[in-house]
């Protein structure tokens, strides 16, 4: 994953997160000891003074990819990221579970996160793998269903038009 700010390049892997000063030519790098969720960064968005962080981890023991979501002020390099409750067992475990069960909009993503996009003002969406687009309002902190409800469950890529009221997704 590649983002770009004035100041430097942003890389995404299955390293973690790396920062390359363009005028000094400096890298820095985080990984989980350093705050992010997984050290497998799938996707990254530049939204104003925020670098919003997408991971995807493929999981050997029983073939499933999980995932989340971060941020990251972009101003003192803080790390916020979002985790859904650890007592919620509702995650399906098999394919068949995924396509039959009804996501929990209200949950920060727990599957793969592989793009983000701004919505309005007050919102921006994440394509979440085996989910659809969530929702979350960047004032009160919420996760939510898009609206329209958009649970196009193989969601890869989120761009806008000039109209943010229009969302196009691949």
């Amino acid at each position: 994953a590649l983002q770009q700010t004035a100041n430097a390049l942003w890389i995404g892997c299955d390293l973690g997160l790396f920062r390359c000063d363009k005028r000094t030519r400096s890298v820095r790098r985080w990984n989980k000891a350093d705050g992010l969720l997984l050290d497998e960064v799938r996707s990254l968005w530049v939204d104003g003074q925020r670098l919003w962080i997408g991971y995807e981890f493929h999981r050997q023991s029983d073939r499933r990819s999980v995932g989340g979501v971060s941020e990251m002020s972009l101003a003192d390099a803080r790390i916020r990221s979002f985790i859904p409750s650890l007592s919620d067992s509702r995650e399906p475990i098999n394919e068949f579970d995924r396509l039959a069960t009804e996501p929990d909009w209200h949950r920060a993503p727990s599957r793969p996160v592989r793009a983000f996009a701004r919505t309005s003002e007050e919102q921006m969406v994440a394509a979440v793998a085996g989910v659809g687009l969530q929702a979350f309002d960047t004032r009160t902190g919420v996760w939510s269903a898009t609206a329209p409800k958009i649970a196009d469950r193989d969601i890869e890529i989120v761009a806008l038009s000039g109209n943010p009221s229009r969302t196009s997704t691949t």
